[in-house]
């Protein structure tokens, strides 16, 4: 007899704006592990009674205590996956292992790249041999340098619909996450999902009240 009103968004930006803007219409939020932490740090998450959680401890032991929320004090891991990209092979024709590949002229207007400048920086910085969480000024100037010089090959920026339009032929190479691309691959073979040889995003995906 419980009516269960469900939302999504395409970016954990659009979550904090939301709660930041005083939305109080949502029992649980899912937010991303980085922006866990930011909204601590901002008073909108609520602390969790851990009495009243007693599964917690089913949950495998590296998803406990992340660094965004020591001792998971607000959030609860719900989902994990990888961000990499995925390519149509009969299109492409060769084997592509790098994230080099989003960068290749002769890809050009074939490339989708997430909406998500966090993702997309971390992607140029490990092309650049840099790491993906880097905070050097000088490190973060040449990977917006690589964004910008990248930008006429890039189809469309898109974080809602990457696997629906790497589907539709409409790109060849789909920057994205695990777990849509893994599904795409799943029904259309065509199609390869890769984890580059320079590493990859791992992200978790969280379960949290709002305050």
């Amino acid at each position: 007899g419980i009516k269960v009103k469900f939302d999504v968004y395409d970016s954990n930006e659009t979550l904090l704006e939301k709660l930041a803007s005083g939305a109080r219409d949502y029992d649980i939020v899912v937010p991303t592990d980085y922006m866990v932490r930011i909204l601590i740090k901002q008073g909108l998450l609520t602390p969790l009674d851990h009495a009243k959680l007693t599964k917690l401890g089913n949950i495998t032991a590296k998803f406990r205590n992340p660094p965004c929320d020591p001792g998971n004090a607000h959030s609860v891991p719900y989902l994990w996956g990888t961000t990499g990209f995925a390519y149509n092979k009969a299109k492409v024709g060769t084997v592509l292992d790098s994230w080099a590949a989003v960068f290749e002229e002769r890809w050009k207007g074939r490339v989708l790249m997430l909406d998500d400048m966090r993702e997309c920086f971390g992607v140029s910085l490990r092309v650049l041999g840099h790491p993906a969480n880097s905070t050097n000024a000088t490190e973060l100037a040449a990977a917006r340098d690589l964004l910008i010089k990248q930008k006429p090959l890039v189809k469309t920026y898109n974080s809602s619909d990457f696997a629906g339009i790497l589907r539709s032929g409409d790109v060849w190479i789909a920057h994205g996450y695990s777990g849509e691309l893994a599904k795409a691959c799943d029904e259309d073979k065509n199609l390869a999902y890769v984890i580059p040889k320079e590493g990859c995003t791992v992200w978790v995906d969280n379960l949290c009240i709002p305050k």
